[in-house]
């Protein structure tokens, strides 16, 4: 099973690693199919009811939408049961208690930054360059996002000052990602159970940062100017990308929402309502060349879920974040609260519903309070 284990931590910094076709071809889609194929074969294959049954719900909560968008609508199911499907299978069958795969994910991540820092510095002094941090990753804020529950840990368990965590924080402060200081900013304000006073100094610490990134980071500065400024006139003239693929798919959502607040859309359906509703914003026209950007994914998981699965799809985050965050104590807890940051920043930024790394943190903070409470949940065999 070490080939299974290791294979599947790796991919989840393996998002680069893709074949562009008519669909995106990953090498983490044949991971998890030879992977869950040796499970199979050697374990069975079993399916959690509860898990199988809030997949039902969303799917058939969805199911008008392939009346409109069939193509769009199968591509997420199946990526989606999938994805899903394996990691469950994957947490209950190598017998490794979950916070020791997280902390194999831990070391990975600590070759995974050192491996940025080292890139960054080759191009500083071949090129006189000091690129955006993102080592492995396709972006900046995709390292940002994977790499966080990573630094919590450190941060968490050793001294700020530890050198673990002085890395981490350094590829996040090189990466000039936005998303990153937010998630740094959650983390201390976690770090201090919400005790006032640590929480005035966590508070400090982090403006301090952001300040500093806002000065210093001629990017972040324009993504935060532009942002203000576009949601004061409540136009998109004038703006940069980023802040117009936030923007315009923030209100798609609301429009998508608005039409079908109990379920959304549909799965897949979110490409259809920025069809329908983009050319309602101001300024619009001068982005018509980047009129497909984010498009599929609404640039965060979380307008997308609003967009596409509507209040219920909210009702099951929310659930699912409060019921297993709860009753944990000591090494468990730093765990699930940087799984934690992890959910509030790709609910914010990224809305791949089956990129790499999220069912692998889905899992280990389902499994974490598993574990911690010793509870079971029914199965049904569906193959030996």
């Amino acid at each position: 099973m070490k080939f299974v284990i290791y294979s599947t931590l790796i991919s989840i910094f393996s998002e680069s690693v893709v074949y562009h076709a008519a669909i995106d071809l990953k090498l983490f889609y044949f991971i998890v199919l030879l992977n869950l194929m040796i499970i199979a074969y050697f374990k069975g294959l079993h399916i959690n009811l509860w898990h199988l049954g809030g997949m039902l719900i969303v799917f058939t909560a969805s199911f008008f939408s392939i009346f409109v968008n069939i193509q769009s609508y199968l591509m997420q199911v199946a990526g989606i049961s999938l994805v899903s499907i394996y990691y469950y299978m994957f947490f209950r069958e190598v017998n490794i208690p979950a916070i020791s795969l997280f902390k194999i994910y831990l070391k990975l991540s600590m070759i995974v930054a050192s491996l940025g820092i080292f890139i960054v510095l080759i191009r500083l002094i071949l090129f006189g360059e000091l690129d955006k941090l993102h080592s492995v990753m396709l972006e900046p804020s995709h390292y940002v996002m994977v790499i966080l529950p990573a630094w919590y840990y450190t941060f968490s368990r050793y001294r700020f000052l530890h050198f673990h965590t002085m890395l981490f924080t350094l590829t996040i402060l090189l990466s000039g990602s936005a998303v990153g200081i937010l998630g740094i900013l959650l983390g201390f304000i976690l770090k201090t159970n919400f005790s006032i006073k640590r929480m005035m100094l966590a508070l400090i610490m982090s403006s301090v940062l952001s300040v500093s990134l806002y000065n210093f980071n001629e990017d972040f500065r324009l993504r935060v100017d532009d942002t203000f400024m576009a949601i004061s006139s409540l136009s998109l003239k004038g703006v940069n990308l980023s802040t117009y693929a936030l923007l315009s798919n923030a209100y798609v959502a609301y429009k998508s929402f608005s039409d079908s607040p109990v379920f959304g859309g549909g799965l897949g359906s979110h490409g259809l309502q920025r069809k329908q509703y983009l050319h309602d914003i101001v300024g619009i026209d001068e982005f018509e060349q980047y009129s497909s950007l984010n498009e599929k994914d609404a640039n965060s998981l979380l307008l997308r879920i609003v967009s596409e699965l509507g209040s219920l799809g909210l009702i099951i985050v929310i659930v699912f974040l409060v019921r297993f965050g709860i009753s944990l104590k000591g090494e468990e807890l730093i765990i699930s609260r940087g799984i934690l940051i992890y959910f509030f920043i790709k609910l914010l930024r990224e809305g791949h519903y089956f990129s790499p790394e999220m069912y692998f943190f889905i899992m280990c903070y389902l499994y974490i309070y598993k574990q911690r409470n010793y509870m079971n949940y029914n199965t049904i065999k569906v193959c030996s």
